[in-house]
């Protein structure tokens, strides 16, 4: 909140500056000759007023990248409960299998043991 302000203050600032600029050059107090001393003089001010904006848009930037890195960090947390059902499911199926393919063979052999002693 206290940048939000700082950066409207700084906007604030801004538009006086250009606004002083603006009056200066119609009203004939500022020529371009003596414009450059008034910007050199008001340099301090811009500088403080941009960097008040860099520091709001900067924070607006690290906000959305933290926020996108914890979705992505839960999307993977979800990524990972799911092939973790699916390794479970995999894991039954496989043993499932291998008792069907236990009880076939096990069928083979005793047909097998049949026909040999028939």
């Amino acid at each position: 909140m206290r940048t939000t302000i700082d950066a409207i203050v700084g906007t604030v600032q801004m538009s006086g500056i250009q606004q002083e600029a603006e009056q200066g050059l119609e009203s004939g107090q500022l020529t371009e000759a003596s414009a450059e001393a008034f910007f050199e003089a008001k340099k301090g001010q811009i500088t403080e007023s941009l960097w008040k904006l860099n520091v709001l848009d900067m924070e607006g930037t690290l906000t959305r990248v933290v926020d996108r890195v914890g979705a992505c960090l839960a999307l993977q947390t979800v990524h990972r409960q799911g092939v973790g059902e699916v390794v479970q499911v995999f894991c039954q199926l496989m043993f499932q299998c291998a008792v069907l393919c236990c009880a076939v063979l096990c069928c083979a052999v005793l047909c097998c043991a049949v026909l040999d002693a028939a």
